[in-house]
């Protein structure tokens, strides 16, 4: 590039010397050499705090830039570095690599907190004997016949189910999904058992097992689990697949042979995640536990839907050669997330997620409350005083995972009542499914972009007194059984939308979301309440919004502000 530089440099002085009717030619030669510049290899960074310079120094720019020694102010805590008059905190990357040859930072305080600098958060704490939310865990993928078609190459097809790329998969893998739902956060790592496992009995004699057993025995797939391990213990190292240490089997897949039970009320074998209540004997030090299962069928619905004339999910699949919808949807599963559609009308409440999600109708992303579960964004909070008025500035949740978090009193941790607002677009992990489930009906254009707000209560039953196997064990609400919500979505009340519609027969298009630039949403006196009755403690109004960003003016009522940037 140096040399480049160099041979147009020369041009440019031979032609100015003696050709000066070339000005043109010169101008052009100019532009070049500007466009390919190399960025200054210095850069001079000036620190201040509350408007006073703090420190001033000259750097190299290269990878390692360290900051200062962070700043203090009493009464508040530093927040980081940023642009002048901005929240947005800056890493160094983010003006390293720019023409810019000297830059000031300001110091960020708040009364407010990280999540991390208080409490020690490493995904779902009140969880044990599931995947771990961080790092490359290792989970083992056992193909299993029961007597269907079973061949070399559908193994090959199960590896790019959860290992592939998206370009392999026309979709998402397990492991690309998780790895960019959670910003690189998880890697999962698959082992696969190479041959096809055989169990000791038939297949009918896994199904009747099921049509006996009490709630405290294992389903037929258990047994079938833990025949698995007693025959490869001398084979596998199973602790490899205790990633935390923990004394369990964090989780192993089987995905079987034959279609799954579709025109069955019971359903033996379907898609699920479960536990084998088998404590009677470790391996290699661990107790089994939870384990998925799942049709090598559910990766090609769409040749099934089309032999069946039958539909079978809400997204189009016509453009996908590997399906793993549902393999992603249960590994959520194995990392303790619980489904959010209501499987029983006659006893939850109305409302939730619509479909809007991974792990309710099996579609787009995971919800900013799975995230937050899982440790994927790490909470900043900000308390303002009693009755004012907030600024708030959100990028696409897909695009930098910014979510703003509201709750009425200080939580001492995520599992408490509060609200989740996001910019929610129909990009990245929403784009493939998103506009086939919920079509672009919003009038009076196609909207591809809105503020969605979740209410959570994610308070945990008075029974709780330690680390329980799942979630749903110790929280007191669920999306399916009990009337109060875990998690529902507050409709925009001004679409005319009706918010009685169930989730398990209606799927939420884009008028839930709040788009009106310069509409204060009268949130305190709406329709929705907090889980005790009483009114909601905030109004907001959209300052601006687009596929990228938002400016949201938040007015509460003695409640304090998280914004949670990842």
């Amino acid at each position: 590039m140096r040399r480049i530089k160099k041979t147009i440099i020369a041009i440019f002085v031979f032609v100015l010397v003696f050709t000066l009717s070339s000005c043109t030619y010169i101008n052009t030669l100019i532009d070049i050499a500007t466009k390919n510049k190399m960025p200054n290899t210095e850069i001079k960074v000036n620190y201040y705090v509350d408007d006073n310079l703090y420190l001033s120094e000259t750097t190299e720019k290269r990878k390692n830039f360290e900051y200062p020694e962070s700043p203090t102010m009493d009464g508040y805590n530093f927040g980081g570095w940023t642009y002048k008059d901005s929240y947005q905190t800056l890493a160094p990357e983010d003006f390293l690599y720019d023409e810019a040859q000297e830059i000031d930072l300001y110091a960020y305080f708040s009364k407010g907190y990280h999540f991390s600098d208080n409490i020690k958060y490493n995904g779902p704490e009140i969880v044990k004997a599931v995947m771990p939310s961080f790092g490359s865990p290792n989970i083992l993928v056992v193909p299993l016949t029961l007597g269907g078609n079973h061949t070399k190459s559908m193994i090959e097809e199960i590896k790019t189910a959860f290992t592939g790329t998206s370009e392999e998969t026309g979709y998402e893998s397990v492991n690309s999904f998780y790895y960019k739902s959670s910003r690189g956060r998880l890697n999962i790592q698959f082992d696969f058992i190479e041959d096809w496992f055989t169990p000791a009995y038939k297949k009918s004699y896994y199904e009747k097992y099921d049509s006996t057993k009490d709630r405290y025995s294992d389903y037929g797939t258990g047994l079938i689990y833990n025949e698995f391990l007693k025959a490869y213990d001398e084979v596998i190292d199973f602790s490899k697949y205790d990633n935390d240490g923990d004394g369990f089997i964090d989780g192993v897949w089987f995905i079987y042979d034959v279609m799954p039970d579709y025109f069955k009320e019971e359903r033996t074998w379907w898609a699920y995640v479960t536990s084998t209540y088998n404590t009677s004997r470790k391996y290699d030090g661990c107790y089994p536990r939870n384990y998925a299962n799942a049709s090598y069928y559910f990766m090609h619905e769409y040749e099934t839907e089309k032999k069946y004339g039958i539909k079978l999910e809400k997204y189009d699949m016509s453009d996908i050669k590997i399906d793993s919808h549902t393999y992603i949807h249960e590994t959520g599963h194995l990392l303790g997330l619980d489904d959010y559609y209501d499987s029983d009308t006659s006893k939850g409440g109305t409302g939730g997620l619509y479909g809007a999600g991974m792990m309710d109708a099996n579609c787009g992303d995971l919800n900013t409350v799975d995230k937050l579960l899982l440790g994927f964004i790490d909470p900043y909070v900000i308390t303002p005083a009693e009755g004012s008025t907030q600024t708030i500035e959100i990028g696409s949740f897909q695009e930098t995972g910014d979510v703003v978090l509201i709750a009425k009193k200080t939580p001492k941790s995520i599992y408490s009542e509060y609200f989740l607002v996001e910019l929610y677009t129909i990009t990245g992990l929403n784009e493939h499914d998103v506009p086939i489930t919920r079509p672009m009906t919003l009038i009076p254009f196609n909207l591809t972009y809105g503020i969605r707000i979740l209410h959570v209560n994610a308070s945990l039953t008075k029974e709780y007194n330690g680390k329980t196997y799942s979630f749903p064990v110790d929280f007191t609400y669920n999306n399916s059984t009990t009337k109060a919500l875990f998690v529902d979505t507050l409709i925009n009340y001004r679409s005319g939308i009706n918010r009685d519609m169930e989730t398990n027969t209606e799927y939420l298009d884009t008028r839930a979301l709040f788009y009106e630039v310069g509409t204060e949403y009268n949130l305190k006196n709406s329709t929705f309440k907090m889980t005790n009755g009483s009114n909601l403690f905030f109004n907001f109004t959209i300052d601006s919004i687009s596929n990228e960003k938002a400016k949201l003016t938040f007015a509460l009522e003695g409640g304090i502000l998280w914004e949670l940037k990842n």
